[in-house]
């Protein structure tokens, strides 16, 4: 980090977040950082009197992050976070083999009355370059970045809009999920997202969209049927 004044900080969903982040926080102190943008996980809303600091957290992932966050605000390196919900790319990963092949959605998600935040990838990553691009250091230390709140009949019904045909929605065991995704995904993902999913379909959460997209970079959020359109490829059946 020698010479750099600004830094990003995003890791994947995989083991030694807390590893990385305590040797990334050391470095930016050593080398004087003004500012780091940490990529973390959405957090809590001001009205949600129960999901709140380290109190809460519905996955270990989800704990980590919390305790990341705390780390940079220690290391007093100018650090803000971005705390986003799942990504539209993750609903994408999630549905596209058995939407194309037979135009069925296969989820543990319940019934499907289930509200999920949203938010898309590009979003953060904008929102992440305007403040680390910015003429003056942000002025919040946290920008909770939530673009769409929807039911999982609401996505069902969005991705069939966006794609011209009708979509079936098959709820399935938790069980039933992690056997199917567990060859393409690493158990730290798979204990992660197994836990995620049994938040959302179990409380009464309180995560709202924000302004934060608009407030940072002057646009408007990409929405979940944008993002369908223009992601058409994922579920089109192979010729």
């Amino acid at each position: 980090m020698r010479d750099v004044r600004r830094a990003y900080f995003t890791y994947p969903v995989a083991d030694g977040l807390m590893e990385a982040a305590t040797i990334f926080a050391a470095m930016a102190r050593s080398h004087g950082l003004d500012l780091v943008v940490n990529n973390s996980q959405f957090n809590n809303t001001e009205d949600d009197t129960v999901f709140r600091e380290l109190v809460g957290a519905p996955t270990r992932r989800n704990l980590q992050h919390r305790l990341t966050d705390r780390l940079f605000d220690w290391a007093e390196i100018g650090a803000v976070h971005i705390q986003a919900p799942p990504y539209y790319e993750n609903v994408r990963a999630l549905v596209s083999r058995t939407v194309s092949e037979k135009n069925t959605v296969f989820l543990p998600w319940g019934d499907g009355d289930a509200t999920f935040p949203l938010a898309g990838g590009e979003d953060v990553a904008r929102v992440a370059v305007a403040l680390l691009g910015g003429d003056r250091l942000p002025s919040k230390r946290v920008y909770p970045l939530v673009s769409e709140s929807l039911t999982v009949h609401q996505m069902v019904q969005t991705l069939s809009k966006a794609l011209g045909r009708p979509l079936k929605y098959v709820p399935i065991t938790d069980e039933q999920w992690a056997d199917t995704v567990r060859g393409r995904i690493n158990p730290h993902a798979v204990d992660h997202l197994s836990h995620l999913w049994r938040y959302f379909k179990t409380r009464e959460h309180q995560t709202w969209p924000t302004d934060v997209m608009r407030e940072v970079t002057g646009r408007n959020p990409q929405t979940l049927e944008e993002f369908f359109r223009a992601n058409i490829k994922f579920f089109t059946p192979a010729s």
